[in-house]
């Protein structure tokens, strides 16, 4: 089969003795990238909701063009035969669950074939609804589910030329209005293409490669964003192996509200434990852990 249409060519406090910047870590930790190497990926999420569901999905790529970067079939591809007839294509490729937040950084390329008299699209979509992967119940070529934000859509006109035929950066940046508190959710990458498939005047073949995802820096104080006392405000905190080893006795100590002396001083981990103080018991207050 041709793949083109037609004859178309954690540690968030570790270091002893120093103030740890919480906030920055644990949002950063966040960040990954996907080359496309091996498809399908692992923690990613398909779905064709074509009707009715052609030949093909998600696939590895292939010889049609080389990768952006990597090994030459390192991309992920999607085309006509998503669908049959003259149909809608609608297929999602779902990122791993991430807590999105204003000032996260979205970015891939993408690229359709050389020469082509087809007009493909993209829509990038964000769900705001956790680890759900419903990307449409009902009419399944018209919904989206739970990814009812639409952050970027490529070549929405269908113009012959409109969609980048050579590999291409696309880089979104989420807005308060996007996303206005940190949320848990996923991103979805939607193949989404009216009077698409085989018979259709619209969709030929799209890829993807190096998909990444980084968080934007969090708007805190600098000193160590950890509340101990629920006040909403900036506590200090270190730890400090007072027993000596790489197994010691950890002892934490923290001062509320910057207060002159410590507040606490409590001996709770080893050495050789990852320090994670955040609330687990939901009183707002942050725990040592």
């Amino acid at each position: 089969m041709s793949l083109l249409k037609k004859n178309s060519s954690l540690m968030l406090l570790a270091l002893v003795g120093f103030l740890a910047v919480l906030g920055v870590v644990e949002s950063r930790a966040q960040a990954f990238s996907e080359g496309f190497d091996v498809v399908p990926v692992a923690g990613w999420f398909t779905q064709n909701n074509s009707v009715p569901n052609g030949t093909t999905g998600w696939f590895q790529g292939g010889t049609t063009w080389p990768a952006q970067t990597g090994p030459a079939t390192s991309w992920i591809g999607a085309n006509f035969n998503n669908s049959t007839g003259a149909n809608t294509i609608s297929n999602f490729l779902v990122t791993p669950v991430r807590t999105l937040s204003a000032g996260d950084t979205i970015s891939f390329y993408t690229r359709t074939a050389t020469t082509s008299a087809f007009p493909d699209r993209l829509q990038v979509r964000i769900s705001l609804a956790g680890a759900s992967t419903n990307v449409g119940t009902g009419v399944l070529e018209t919904s989206v589910g739970d990814f009812t934000t639409k952050v970027l859509d490529i070549n929405p006109t269908y113009t012959v030329g409109g969609y980048p035929n050579a590999w291409t950066l696309q880089t979104i940046v989420l807005t308060a209005a996007q996303v206005p508190t940190p949320t848990s959710g996923r991103i979805a990458l939607r193949y989404f293409v009216e009077n698409g498939g085989p018979s259709g005047a619209n969709s030929n073949i799209i890829g993807i490669d190096t998909f990444s995802y980084a968080p934007g820096a969090p708007a805190v104080a600098t000193d160590a964003p950890a509340d101990f006392n629920g006040d909403s405000r900036t506590d200090y905190a270190v730890v400090r192996n007072v027993g000596g080893g790489a197994n010691g006795q950890i002892n934490w100590f923290y001062n509320l509200n910057n207060s002159a002396a410590a507040t606490a001083n409590l001996a709770w981990g080893l050495a050789s434990d990852f320090f994670v103080p955040e609330d687990y018991d939901g009183d707002d207050k942050d725990d040592i852990a």
